[in-house]
């Protein structure tokens, strides 16, 4: 059978960037594209409070990309 679709993080409070399926879901959640996520995860840890700290930031700042 194929893989399941992750409906929610198994860790509301941490990015698990070993799973597809969550970095996918966090990129919709965030509005940002996966490669984002685990740009910013490699960044600041997998904390969502500072992924979405440094998403933020980011956007503030002009960054095409994030």
């Amino acid at each position: 059978m194929g893989q399941q679709q992750t409906e929610v993080p198994r860790d509301p409070e941490r990015i698990d960037a070993t799973s597809d399926d969550e970095i996918r879901w966090w990129a919709k959640e965030l509005g940002v594209s996966n490669v984002a996520i685990l740009d910013a995860v490699e960044k600041v840890g997998s904390s969502v409070r500072e992924v979405r700290r440094h998403l933020d930031q980011a956007m503030a700042g002009g960054q095409a990309d994030a």
